[in-house]
């Protein structure tokens, strides 16, 4: 299989009980070779499969990416949160001053303040166009990660500014995850490598993806 990303040839790189992990040759980005469906982010998946995740956001994380919008782009500024959630984040930039606040996401929200549209990302028609647009721990899910940055830069002003995280696939708990396997012990990979991760990116390979359809911040 081709790099999503570099498009040069990758090989197999982790054989899992669901999913084949292959890793690219050139930029060292890690794919899996499963499709996540649609149907596994119903309500069950924030409610219960992740209910821990949702309930308990990362507000370091959260206060960081507020920080860099108003150094960037100040309060007053239109922002989109693809694949929002429950909407923490929003709620969080709602409290702070924010107040063009848009979120989009499979399941239905509902809050004063907040713009929530429960729709699909790829099929969400719009001619507005964003300052800010935020894609947090979402990128890992989509499959067809050119359309979709495509997608966002799309809505994206020109000079506005795209923010995305995600995890670290060359972080030391996927090392060791990766060393385990090797001799026998499956279960660590098995976890981080779960179907419904299609891409794993490291720091560089996210950063090679953005290079393509972005400039970096000053």
């Amino acid at each position: 299989m081709d790099c999503p990303i570099c498009k040069d040839a990758s090989s197999v790189s982790l054989r899992l009980k669901k999913t084949n992990v292959f890793k690219c040759g050139k930029c060292k980005h890690r794919f899996s070779d499963t499709k996540a469906e649609i149907s596994l982010y119903g309500q069950e998946y924030f409610s219960v499969k992740h209910k821990n995740f949702f309930e308990n956001p990362d507000l370091a994380l959260f206060n960081y990416i507020m920080d860099t919008i108003i150094q960037h782009k100040g309060r007053q500024c239109k922002v989109l949160d693809v694949g929002c959630g429950n909407g923490s984040l929003l709620k969080l930039l709602l409290a702070n001053g924010f107040s063009d606040l848009c979120g989009i996401d499979l399941i239905e929200n509902k809050y004063k303040g907040i713009n929530f549209i429960n729709n699909d990302f790829f099929k969400y028609q719009t001619l507005e166009k964003f300052d800010v647009i935020l894609s947090i721990y979402n990128i890992e899910h989509i499959k067809d990660i050119n359309n979709y940055m495509t997608k966002m830069k799309s809505l994206l002003k020109d000079d506005g500014i795209l923010i995305i995280t995600t995890i670290n696939d060359a972080s030391l708990i996927y090392l060791s995850a990766r060393i385990f396997n090797k001799i026998g012990i499956t279960f660590p990979c098995q976890r981080l490598y779960d179907a419904h991760h299609i891409n794993h990116f490291s720091i560089h390979s996210l950063g090679a993806l953005a290079k393509i359809y972005c400039s970096p911040l000053s």
